[in-house]
């Protein structure tokens, strides 16, 4: 369970770094494989260039949430994001259980270069 919620942390870690790459098509690429493009930012993501272990795998969680950076996983399974440059906070839910966000919500904005959440006894800190 720990290597599924650090992958689809890390999944949503990457849709918010920002790559330097040459500006192409989001589609699939068969010279390149996998490009995931974020919708305020057309600078596609590689994940395939991503090298893991035998038996690991990557995957995109969610591309909504601009310059992502901070992440904490609730008991429930709902994904928080902070957004340092940004200053916002949001909530990733997965309501169908496709390991995919169906649902954003921000819970704060505009905060001054918030650094890191975290979920402790049921509060969000």
């Amino acid at each position: 369970m720990k290597n599924l919620i650090f992958l689809f942390t890390f999944g949503i870690l990457l849709t918010a770094c920002k790559t330097e790459v040459e500006n192409e098509s989001t589609s699939k690429n068969e010279t390149t494989g996998l490009m995931v493009s974020d919708s305020n930012d057309k600078t596609p993501v590689y994940l395939d260039r991503i090298k893991l272990p035998p038996g690991y795998k990557i995957e995109l969680y969610a591309d909504e949430v601009d310059n992502a950076r901070s992440l904490c996983m609730s008991p429930n399974g709902t994904l928080f994001v902070g957004t340092r440059s940004k200053g916002d906070v949001y909530a990733l839910v997965d309501k169908d259980g496709d390991n995919k966000a169906d649902e954003k919500y921000r819970l704060d904005k505009g905060l001054n270069m918030p650094n890191g959440v975290a979920f402790k006894d049921g509060d969000l800190y």
